[in-house]
């Protein structure tokens, strides 16, 4: 190549390159987000200084709330009294049908995830008529779900186990399925903070109610634990509630 063509091309490859580089600036310049410095409000920040005592501070729990939680629900005076005898309350274990409440059943509605597991064990309490009722429960009105419970009928009686906690389920919390994996009916109960009371109601999706007729056998068998018992009927569960109150004889006058 002779020397003009050779210099020829060395300036054309200089201008591309400075072609190239000022473009690739400015592109640069055309993307790059805006930097814009704010001047610090120091008045901001004396406010929002904190001594290493209070940064120490653990948040409170549920039941040291200043504010009550409020239910969703309202609960109208009961509709229905009813007066049970000592006499007619269920006694003893129970048979193959329950006390005349039914026969066990499996889970409907269930995933794989959703089914019993014999390998982690929950909080779940257990009664039978004859044992003495169960202590030390979350109590607080009808319809506010974190003190919520779920209740199962199997051979080990009633089961309560509060709903809110974490569990390996299709829901990540307990379902009645992770507390019985047979049993009879199941539903939510809630304790009364004001009496010795619980209300409950048959809303299950694994356990659902076959007869309505067992709903007074199965208000019977929890009055063997607390005097007064508050039956939401299906098809009610939230909003304007009308309870059945089922009441042991010895507590009509209180």
């Amino acid at each position: 190549m002779s020397p003009i063509l050779r210099n020829a091309a060395t300036v054309c490859r200089k201008n591309l390159r400075d072609h190239y580089a000022s473009y690739s600036q400015q592109v640069r310049l055309q993307t790059q987000p805006r930097m814009v410095q704010k001047e610090r409000d120091h008045s901001v920040l004396d406010t929002m200084k904190v001594n290493k005592a209070s940064a120490k501070v653990k948040p409170e729990r549920l039941y040291k709330l200043t504010a009550p939680l409020q239910p969703t629900s309202t609960i109208l005076p009961p509709g229905k009294k009813v007066v049970v005898n000592a006499n007619e309350l269920p006694k003893g274990l129970p048979n193959d049908d329950f006390w005349g409440i039914g026969p066990l059943v499996y889970p409907e509605k269930t995933d794989p995830i959703d089914d019993f597991d014999t390998y982690r064990a929950l909080d779940v309490k257990s009664f039978l008529p004859g044992d003495k009722a169960p202590n030390k429960l979350f109590r607080n009105c009808y319809d506010i779900r974190v003190f919520k419970y779920l209740w199962t009928l199997d051979q080990k009686g009633i089961n309560i186990c509060r709903e809110m906690k974490p569990c390996a389920s299709s829901r990540g919390i307990v379902l009645h399925s992770k507390v019985s994996p047979m049993a009879v009916a199941g539903g939510e109960a809630w304790f009364s903070p004001n009496e010795d009371a619980v209300t409950i109601n048959f809303c299950s999706g694994r356990y659902p109610l076959k007869d309505d007729k067992a709903i007074p056998k199965l208000a019977k068998l929890w009055l063997n634990f607390f005097p007064k018992v508050y039956v939401v009927v299906p098809p009610e569960r939230y909003g304007n509630v009308t309870p059945t109150l089922f009441q042991r004889e010895d507590q009509r006058a209180l």
